[in-house]
């Protein structure tokens, strides 16, 4: 269920289970910092298999298929988590829910600066939007030549439809709001699997 990041830092071979390509960027700012404060990193990729990610960050939930939930709150956000599903060659769904709430922002308008059109690739296989902007979003994917399967306002609904597919992974891409109640709802569904079935 893990997907495995190598690349070389001079001599250095880095090997992390982390997902998302921004994350080359934050281990070597980590990396350089250490170097410039002369500390050692004989033991780095030790101390990155112990990090755990944050909360919506590539954050994976085994609900027997792995989901993949990913917190993007703009355009270059989205659009380095789209980077990251694309290159992901599993058959995938992908769940994208918007909200407009005061944390949020109001405005939707940079829906339209997101190379949503990337997500259309061989491999997927559905796409639902949700949020509280579900339409927005939806006609957003209509003008991206993308269609949307499932239109829901219940996110549990749309994780469901995704473990009935034969998909091998499902991606949920929410903005700032929609990621604690996405998470909750997430976790309830691995509750109910856990204590025997999806009711």
């Amino acid at each position: 269920l893990s997907e495995s990041m190598k690349f070389n830092v001079g001599k250095e071979r880095i090997d992390v289970n982390y997902r998302g390509f921004y994350n080359i960027y934050n281990i070597l700012a980590v990396y350089s910092a250490l170097n410039v404060m002369k500390i050692g990193t004989k033991k780095f990729n030790d101390l990155l298999s112990d990090y755990k990610p944050q909360i919506g960050r590539m954050e994976l939930i085994d609900l027997g298929k792995p989901v993949i939930l990913n917190l993007a709150k703009n355009p270059a956000g989205f659009n380095q988590a789209i980077q990251t599903v694309i290159l992901d060659k599993r058959k995938k769904d992908v769940i994208v829910a918007i909200n407009d709430l005061a944390n949020d922002g109001r405005d939707v308008s940079w829906l339209w600066d997101v190379d949503f059109d990337k997500l259309g690739d061989e491999n997927l296989n559905t796409l639902t939007t949700t949020g509280i902007r579900l339409y927005d979003i939806a006609l957003r994917f209509k003008y991206a030549d993308i269609e949307v399967g499932s239109i829901t306002s219940d996110m549990k609904q749309a994780v469901r439809a995704c473990l009935e597919t034969d998909a091998e992974v499902c991606y949920a891409l929410v903005n700032y709001t929609a990621l604690y109640p996405t998470q909750t709802a997430l976790l309830e569904l691995k509750k109910e699997l856990d204590n025997g079935g999806v009711s």
